[in-house]
């Protein structure tokens, strides 16, 4: 019956009890085996270099040969795209410095013929004029949907003013000077800029020439000072006026630099604010020193006139717009040297053409030793562009 059932169960379950420890020992003595062997094993194997996780192991063990080629063309794209826009970028910096030294000749002769043929010597007329132009320029551009101008602010304006004030009285300075002084000797004179833009650069911008470089900047303002000193017409004001020029222009060219970078604005917007903050200063100006001497002038209405002062006003435009598009692609040194290169047609042309000035043999010295050290300059920047410095 049931007790007889209840006592082969606990029969049973204690003799499996007792078997316990025997099956136990054989077990252990098993698994120390196995271990041993594994041990034995894992030493006679070669140490693993590299240790990667499953996820690289299973993308090492599934790479093809193939993939190697496409990450290598992938590399060979890149470098050919860098090399194109390094290219490209040269390019526009070639393009702008001929722009700017072009139109440079042609306003420097324009501006000589309102002077020396028409006899309209009022300089603050003529930049409040060229302002006035470039402005209406501006606003037919905007209206063209060309340009898109800058929302004005007073900080825009603050930040812009220095800049408008010396490019004010650079082109005055610059206009005055050429009622004194002849044109080969203004180009010449004109080139010690670019040793004060150098320095500049070197101290504010933080902006390293080469040895070279300063070696051609610093042969090119002996030139200018050896044709300085053996001018035979020399004129104290025409000087003063000339030096007051090149600091204006040196401080014009480094301002570009340093506005452009705290506005965040694009070239023609920068042309814009300038232009605008320098209208009340030469409107100013215009009504105190010009206003009854121009609308007393007898060619006022001359067509020939009018259309000569309408080309100066919009190659100003060009001018300006040009010299920020090469100082901001290249460097205010690259622009002021450019501007000097430009000289060449107009010192070769003006010793032909306003012959009321007379020339020495050490001043024509110094003329050419500026030309070729301003060659000089120019192989240099162009050796270093294609070496990549």
């Amino acid at each position: 019956g049931e007790p007889g059932r209840r006592g082969r169960l606990s029969r049973t379950l204690f003799a499996q009890r007792d078997k316990r420890p025997n099956s136990g020992a054989r077990a252990t003595g098993t698994t120390s085996d196995e271990e041993r062997t594994a041990e034995e094993a894992r030493c006679a194997m070669p140490p693993k270099q590299v240790d990667v996780s499953g996820e690289e192991s299973q993308g090492l063990l599934s790479r093809h040969p193939d993939d190697d080629l496409e990450t290598a063309s992938k590399h060979d794209a890149h470098d050919r795209n860098s090399e194109a826009a390094g290219d490209k970028a040269r390019r526009s910096g070639l393009l702008a410095a001929l722009l700017y030294g072009s139109t440079s000749i042609t306003i420097t002769f324009f501006n000589k013929a309102v002077f020396f043929v028409w006899h309209f010597d009022y300089p603050v007329s003529i930049s409040l004029l060229q302002v006035i132009m470039s402005l209406l320029l501006f606003a037919g551009l905007h209206l063209h949907g060309t340009v898109a101008l800058p929302t004005i602010s007073l900080r825009m304006m603050t930040t812009a003013a220095p800049l408008a004030i010396f490019w004010c009285l650079n082109v005055l300075s610059g206009i005055f000077t050429l009622q004194y002084m002849s044109i080969p000797m203004f180009s010449t004179l004109r080139r010690l800029t670019t040793l004060i833009v150098l320095i500049g650069e070197h101290v504010l911008l933080r902006k390293y020439a080469t040895r070279p470089v300063w070696i051609a900047v610093l042969v090119m303002t002996l030139g200018a000072l050896v044709a300085g000193f053996s001018d035979l017409d020399f004129n104290p004001i025409g000087y003063m006026c000339v030096t007051i020029n090149n600091l204006c222009t040196a401080a014009y060219l480094l301002l570009i630099q340093v506005t452009k970078r705290d506005l965040q604005v694009s070239n023609l917007q920068l042309l814009f604010l300038m232009n605008l903050c320098s209208l009340p200063f030469l409107l100013v100006l215009f009504l105190f020193f010009d206003a009854q001497l121009v609308w007393e002038y007898p060619h006022l209405h001359n067509l020939y006139f009018m259309a000569v002062l309408f080309s100066s006003c919009v190659q100003a435009f060009v001018l300006n717009y040009a010299t920020f598009l090469c100082t901001t692609l290249n460097s205010g040194v690259t622009t002021s040297i450019t501007g000097q290169m430009s000289k060449l047609v107009t010192m070769t042309v003006g010793l032909f053409i306003f012959v009321n000035h007379t020339y020495s043999n050490m001043t024509l010295v110094g003329l050419f030793v500026g030309l070729i050290s301003s060659f000089w300059y120019a192989y240099i920047k162009f050796a270093e562009g294609r070496s990549g410095g």
